[in-house]
């Protein structure tokens, strides 16, 4: 019984995570390639705090070590504190953009409660 309802559980939280991602993600239609979308998704255990904590400081800290600045746009959308977080690098030379990108995308690698797009 108990593998029962752990299956129904996951396929529950699979079956959301994959509606929140296409809701929130590309198949929005607001994507270009001069963005980095990073969404904190929740499976009804609330946002990952900790990892928001570190993705903020690090925008805070890139702002301020950085001449060129990428525009955000932050989008709350649930309950739980679920947050997309919409980037607008076009401000940013092609070596801040790499930058940017490769350690927030390192910073999330494996986390399953953040999708970081790109």
């Amino acid at each position: 019984m108990k593998s029962n309802k752990r299956t129904i559980t996951t396929l529950l939280s699979i079956l959301f995570l994959t509606l929140a991602l296409v809701v929130n993600g590309r198949a929005s239609g607001n994507f270009t390639e001069d963005q980095l979308v990073v969404n904190f998704l929740s499976t009804g255990s609330g946002i990952d705090h900790k990892a928001k904590a570190k993705f903020q400081a690090y925008v805070k800290k890139f702002q301020k070590e950085n001449i060129h600045k990428p525009n955000l746009t932050i989008e709350p959308w649930g309950k739980e504190g679920e947050t997309k977080y919409i980037f607008d690098l076009s401000p940013l030379s092609v070596k801040e953009k790499d930058s940017f990108k490769k350690t927030i995308t390192e910073m999330f690698k494996g986390n399953k409660r953040i999708s970081v797009e790109s």
